[in-house]
Parts: structure tokens; C-alpha cells; sequence
């Protein structure tokens, strides 16, 4: 009885479909079917997916920043090149933690080169800063210098809590490799042996176009930047500090709501680089053709710096969350959260007597006195000085680099990812340390200190594993713990 009921059904539902509609099924001359989309235009306008089957995600475009590297970088440091050849050159550290160095010997262009690799693997220092304070007054007696007193009132500032955490160690999480050297882009306006910020010779900002000139270096100094151009790349250099982008990332590459994304010199930028891609456009000066022209340069007070810059975290995103932090705990004055950081620069000088005078502070205090010191300044700004500000390394707090084509060998895929849509199929691996795992690891103490009106130093984030580490080796030991 039930085969012959399920005989009876499926005649029923056969009876459904016309022969006409069967036909068209099997021939495919329906003109309904032949209007049904295939599955690559079905999905097209679909979002490719962020992960793939091995549970790896894409970074979101936020976060492509983490990827990636200057076009004209440097070689990569390595431990080789941390020997101690140039301990004995004549040098002082300033209050700032800056290196300033006379040599005879960085007169040379090889030696300067590879002294300044030496010192880019000595990492800036990096601490936050939380400093709270209040004013309170108060009434003392004064004479009034007539035999009489009067009620004189003074204002008193009182701190509530003044503490730092030490960074320093979380930038050293990250490899070596990590570490870029990379010079100034041709757009960009910077100190090219001069007294005053130009643009590189083959580029010209004002028109937004490229300007070949066979004859000139790109070690030579372009034309000077105006007032509005500087005030323009010191407001994105605020900008890029603040959402931890390195150095080389443009203006053009900002996310779509900032008004840099949108900028004028976007357009110039993107010139600039495209014609670069053609092969017809700038070769931007590496570093040892910056220390040629450094060590060519007849100029008594010149200057070689280079500078040390920490990229990596949304250093505004952290700096919300601590102040959130300590507003929660209900504190109501006025308090103050930042960034401090150090070691961020080495300047070279020549071994003269020039050199001497305009950088050792003790001299310089007495030529002040003296009134000597301004001809000198004149002098240096107008024909015997020079600075070449033009290297830069690059210190990462987080990033991705290149990883193991398998995810096997990382337990925690949390770090593994793979890159832009440009990197292809490539995996990477996150190294440093997140935002978020710091404010998660730190916002208690945070709060403690902020209650407790701590002033001191509170540690690193390694320091606080080794006093948690003890406390739970004595905690072990109590009977039922």
C-alpha cells in the first residue's frame, strides 16, 4: 500500500510541470531561462570574504598600513652591523636622549653610512604619561611695609598622581627586520642641505607636475617650500603620528573622511608616482648618495641628522581609552595624558671649531652673553651651514611581516593574517603588541594608581609579568590556593 501511495504522489507532482516547460528545461530555449544570470554575475557585486577556509582573515583597509614598506627602503639591519668601531668617536648625549658626534672620520661617506646603520639599532625610548593636578588656595599674613599685616592670597598646585609606563620594551618585541631606513620622498618638503625646507629638483609642487632636469642630482635642493605648504605637512605629520602611520605613507592613502584624502597635493602625489612607475619620473637619493653629498659639501656648520620615528599604534585611540580609564574612577580635576618620547635623533657635525661653537651649550651660553652668538647664527643660516635632514628609521610598535606559507607552526591563528588584495595569497604574521591588549593589560592599575595618588615610575609590560609571575609562585605555596 505505501509503494502504490508513493507511486500515486509523484504522478501528481510530475503533472504539475507543462511538457512545454519541460522542454524548455532541456533545450534551454525558454527565454525566462536564458535571462537568469550566471553565477560569476550573480556575485559579482558580492564583498570577497575576509577569510578564507583555514580560518585566515584579511586585515580590514584600516590596518593596510601594517603591511607595508617604502619603495626605496634601505637593505634590512641585521646583528652584524652592531659592533663597537665607532665608540671611540668624540660624542655627547643631550638632556633629550639625542646623539651628537664630531668625527674626523664620518667625513668619509662610507663610514658615515655605516655608522648610521650602527645607531639605528639603538631603538628611541617611549613612555605614556599620566599626571593629574589640582590648585589650591591658600591665605598667608604679609607686612605691608607700614608697620601693618594684610591678608595676601596664594595659589598652590597640588599633584594628584604622576606616573609613567615604560614602552620601551614593547618596541623591542619587534624583530629587526622590522626596523626601515628609508629616505625623503620627492614630494615632500624637507631640509636638503639648506637653511630652508625645498622640494626635490625634479619636482615641482606648484604646478603638479613632474619637471625632468637631466642635469640635476636628486641630492640637489629644488625649489623652497611656501608658508601654507609647510603648515600643510607639519597638520599631516600631526595626522600620521596620531593614527600610526609610517613615514612613507602619503596623503592620498589617509582613510576616505579625512581631509587629507581629499587634499591638493594628493594629485600632485599621485603624479609623481605614477610617472615614477613608467620609468620617466624621479630616482629618489638613497642613503649613501645623502652621505656623499653630506661629506662633498664644503659648508663648516653643516649638520647630518637622522631621525628616529615610532609608527605602528593609533596613538589617539590609546590615549581616549586611558582618559576614559581615569575618568572612570570618578576623579574630576584636570589631567593631562601623553606620549614621551626619546633618543629620537643623531646629529652629525664636523670636527671643527664652527661645529663647536653653535652646538656645545656651555659655549653657547657664554657667546650669548657675549652677543657673539647671533653673528654666528647669521652667519651659519645665511652661508656656512647646511642641514641634511633627510633619513629617517622607523621603529614599529605592531606590524605584519612575510610568515610560513602553512599556519600549523602558529597555534594562535589571532596573529596570522593574510595582507591587502594586493599581497596576493601571502600570509603574514603580527608582531608587537595590539592597543587594545595594553589598555586590557594596564587600564586596573591605571585606575589604582590614579586612586592611590601614585607618583613613580610603574614599570614595563615585562616587568609587570615578572611581579605577577613571583606573586603566583608565593601564592602557590599557601595551603588550598
Amino acid at each position: 500500500m505505501d509503494h502504490k501511495r508513493d507511486k500515486q504522489e509523484e504522478a501528481r507532482l510530475n503533472s504539475l510541470l507543462t511538457t512545454d516547460e519541460v522542454q524548455g528545461v532541456a533545450s534551454g530555449s525558454s527565454s525566462n531561462w536564458q535571462q537568469l544570470p550566471s553565477y560569476e554575475e550573480a556575485a559579482s557585486h558580492l564583498e570577497p570574504p575576509d577569510i578564507n577556509v583555514a580560518g585566515v582573515r584579511r586585515p580590514p583597509k584600516e590596518n593596510w598600513h601594517l603591511f607595508s614598506s617604502p619603495d626605496h627602503a634601505e637593505p634590512k639591519l641585521t646583528d652584524t652591523a652592531e659592533d663597537h668601531a665607532f665608540e671611540h668617536f668624540k660624542h655627547r648625549i643631550t638632556s633629550e636622549g639625542n646623539v651628537v658626534i664630531y668625527a674626523k672620520e664620518l667625513h668619509d661617506p662610507v663610514t658615515l653610512k655605516a655608522y648610521l646603520r650602527q645607531q639605528a639599532l639603538a631603538r628611541p625610548t617611549l613612555k605614556l604619561r599620566c599626571k593629574g593636578e589640582h590648585t589650591e588656595n591658600r591665605y598667608v599674613q604679609v607686612s605691608d611695609g607700614k608697620g601693618g599685616w594684610r591678608t595676601d592670597t596664594q595659589t598652590d598646585t597640588i599633584t594628584d598622581f604622576n606616573f609613567t609606563i615604560d614602552l620601551t620594551p614593547n618596541l623591542k618585541q619587534v624583530p629587526l627586520e622590522a626596523i626601515v631606513i628609508s629616505t625623503v620622498m620627492p614630494h615632500e618638503p624637507a631640509y636638503r642641505g639648506s637653511s630652508d625646507k625645498t622640494y626635490d629638483p625634479h619636482f615641482s609642487s606648484g604646478s603638479g607636475k613632474v619637471k625632468l632636469d637631466i642635469k640635476a642630482k636628486a641630492t640637489d635642493r629644488g625649489r623652497n617650500s611656501t608658508w601654507n605648504e609647510r603648515k600643510t605637512w607639519s597638520k599631516w605629520k600631526a595626522r600620521r603620528v596620531a593614527k600610526g602611520y609610517p613615514t612613507w605613507t602619503s596623503m592620498a592613502d589617509d582613510d576616505g573622511d579625512s581631509p587629507f584624502a581629499s587634499h591638493s597635493g594628493s594629485a600632485q602625489i599621485r603624479d609623481v608616482e605614477n610617472a615614477d612607475e613608467e620609468g620617466n619620473g624621479i630616482d629618489q637619493a638613497g642613503l649613501h648618495e645623502w652621505c656623499q653629498a653630506y661629506c662633498s659639501s664644503l659648508q663648516p656648520m653643516r649638520e647630518f641628522i637622522l631621525k628616529k620615528e615610532i609608527w605602528g599604534w593609533d596613538e589617539e585611540g590609546v590615549l581616549l581609552a586611558v582618559r576614559a580609564a581615569i575618568q572612570s574612577t570618578g576623579y574630576g580635576h584636570s589631567f593631562a595624558v601623553t606620549f614621551e618620547k626619546q633618543a629620537r635623533k643623531v646629529m652629525v657635525h664636523p670636527a671643527n671649531l664652527f661645529s663647536s661653537l653653535t652646538t656645545e651649550p656651555i659655549i653657547v651660553f657664554l657667546l650669548w652673553i657675549t652677543l657673539i652668538y647671533p653673528l654666528l647664527w647669521i652667519y651659519k643660516r645665511t652661508i656656512a651651514g647646511g642641514r641634511y635632514e633627510v633619513v629617517t628609521a622607523s621603529y614599529p610598535l605592531k606590524c605584519y611581516l612575510p610568515a610560513a606559507q602553512s599556519t600549523s607552526a602558529f597555534p594562535d591563528n589571532r596573529d596570522i593574517r593574510h595582507g591587502p588584495p594586493n599581497s596576493g595569497s601571502a600570509l603574514f604574521r603580527m608582531y608587537g603588541t595590539r592597543e587594545g591588549d595594553f589598555v586590557r593589560e594596564w587600564e586596573g592599575r591605571i585606575r589604582s594608581s590614579v586612586i592611590g595618588r601614585f607618583v613613580g615610575d610603574l614599570g614595563s609590560s615585562h616587568s609587570l609579568a615578572v611581579l605577577d609571575q613571583q606573586a603566583m609562585e608565593v601564592a602557590r605555596r599557601l595551603d588550598g590556593y
